[in-house]
């Protein structure tokens, strides 16, 4: 009890401290603020002009910060896709995998490792089509322990997989709101657009070395990476038709001799077994064309049934607006403008030499864009519908008029908490300006209404305007500290997956504190320009 009383006085004493530097600070503050008003009000035109000015410049900054859709997320997992050699045996593919896990088990920055032999959802063809189709296909899931980086060790781990996989890609586990969404994969692309298909896909390998060759771009994909080997059969009828064999007992023996047949299952349960018969050697068709096939007049070469050729065909044909395309897709390790910037440069350097061929730049730059501009139309619905109800309160449009004035400046602070804190305009960051359009009226709200009592009790426009903000000046400045201090932690984004939370967090803060300045000095100013003494 003794040692609970002890630091109740201590906490006591604590506070009534921190109250009397409050305070100190709070009458100091407040003489400087008077002065400041003053002058505010006796250079009324020159004030305005100023934050006018002030204004135009940050939009100018805010326009040239970097975007993106949603900032950069550490889930501390990330998932590796791996692509060997078309024609990869299961087992093969298996084999590779393993190696990598090794390597990986003696990483201590890993926490777990899950792997996936066979199908990949990256292909999203492959993974629904049978398993013969992405026999070389890997997938293995990462995690890490939260106290590293990511990025860091996905970074040293794309060296060294270049020695094991044809190709392969990285891509970090999102949010679950980021998955929700985040319409198109992260990244930039490149579309090529034709109908042939030979020449779209030699000029989209050009465009892929060039980027490959660029030191800024990373996890390199293009369309043509789904292309699988095939055999293309040719029936010769006339031998079929000779030798008195149907098409159905043929393709019975191909089948039979390369893949098995099918001739039975054993159910357990709910489980369901298939029966194949095989032979006892494997082949492929072209060493099949060897073979003897037995006819009712005795055996004949397989060949004599039919022609073999070894080609390779696109795993998929893509259309868009009714049209063929390619792309090639790439991650980018600088700003988004940068990339924007270099890409637009490899495509000037590669000469288009067919005129029905057509490339573009899109992916996650449209997606801004699109996303940006529907933000930026909520955040104008929202003034005019604040507008509306203050109209309504104050049964007037002059006054609602002055009190709105501050949610467009409340962008100067908004700029600058973006810019210093090295924070790029996001979904999230424009979300935190429409939030920050209902917040800062509040102060003024509290101003203009205070001001008009005065006024009615007889007090002129300019003794109102200045007994109002020297009135309301500590709890204007106690409402936005209790704000800012209360975002803080989410600004310092401290946790995995804080940085979605945390722009929007940077963002209301500085709108706060720039609009609780422009509250107490422009707010006074357009009120004694609007408003007159009877």
């Amino acid at each position: 009890f003794r040692i609970l009383s002890g630091l109740i006085r201590k906490l006591r004493s604590l506070l009534k401290f921190l109250s009397t530097r409050f305070q100190s600070l709070l009458d100091r503050f407040s003489v400087r603020y008077q002065n400041l008003l003053n002058q505010a009000l006796n250079n009324r035109a020159r004030t305005l002009l100023l934050f006018l000015a002030v204004f135009i410049i940050s939009l100018v900054i805010l326009n040239g910060l970097d975007k993106e859709f949603f900032p950069d997320i550490d889930q501390s997992q990330f998932t590796i896709y791996l692509r060997l050699e078309p024609g990869t045996t299961l087992d093969n593919t298996d084999e590779t995998v393993k190696l990598i896990e090794k390597e990986m088990q003696k990483d201590k920055r890993i926490k777990s490792i899950f792997t996936s032999v066979g199908k990949s959802y990256e292909d999203k063809l492959a993974y629904y089509l049978e398993e013969a189709v992405s026999r070389n296909l890997a997938e293995i899931k990462v995690s890490v322990y939260p106290k590293y980086k990511t990025n860091k060790v996905m970074e040293d781990y794309r060296e060294m997989l270049a020695d094991y996989a044809l190709a392969f890609s990285f891509k970090k586990s999102d949010n679950i709101l980021v998955s929700l969404l985040e319409f198109e994969e992260p990244g930039l692309s490149v579309i090529i657009k034709g109908n042939d298909l030979n020449k779209m896909k030699n000029y989209a390998r050009v465009i892929r070395e060039e980027i490959s060759a660029n030191d800024i771009f990373y996890n390199i994909r293009s369309d043509f990476d789904t292309e699988n080997p095939q055999i293309s059969v040719k029936l010769n009828r006339d031998a079929l038709s000779l030798y008195n064999i149907s098409v159905d007992r043929l393709s019975s023996f191909i089948r039979a001799n390369i893949s098995g047949e099918k001739i039975s299952e054993f159910r357990e349960f709910d489980n369901k077994i298939d029966i194949v018969v095989k032979t006892d050697m494997e082949f492929n068709l072209l060493q099949l064309l060897d073979q003897q096939f037995v006819t009712e007049n005795g055996s004949i070469p397989l060949r004599l049934l039919l022609d073999a050729e070894y080609n390779e065909n696109f795993g998929e044909i893509k259309r868009k607006d009714q049209q063929r395309f390619f792309s090639v897709s790439t991650l980018y390790g600088s700003t988004l403008k940068k990339a924007v910037r270099e890409l637009e440069k490899i495509i000037d350097r590669v000469p288009l030499n067919d005129p029905e061929i057509h490339e573009e730049i899109a992916g996650v730059n449209r997606e801004i864009a699109s996303s940006l501009r529907s933000l930026i139309y909520a955040l104008l619905f929202a003034i005019i519908l604040v507008y509306m109800i203050l109209a309504s309160q104050f049964e007037s449009l002059k006054l609602p008029f002055i009190i709105m004035f501050v949610a467009p400046m409340g962008v100067i602070g908004v700029t600058l908490a973006l810019l210093f804190s090295g924070t790029t305009i996001s979904v999230m960051s424009t979300i935190g300006m429409i939030v920050l359009s209902g917040i800062i009226v509040n102060d003024a709200i509290l101003l203009v209404d205070y001001t008009n009592q005065l006024r009615k009790q007889g007090a002129s426009v300019l003794e109102a305007v200045r007994t109002a903000a020297m009135t309301r000046l500590r709890p204007i400045l106690m409402t936005t500290l209790t704000t800012v201090l209360g975002l803080m932690p989410l600004a310092i984004g401290i946790g995995s997956g804080a940085e979605l939370q945390s722009a929007m967090a940077i963002a209301v803060i500085g709108g706060m504190l720039s609009a609780t300045f422009l509250t107490l000095i422009l707010i006074p100013v357009l009120y004694t320009l609007f408003e007159k003494d009877i």
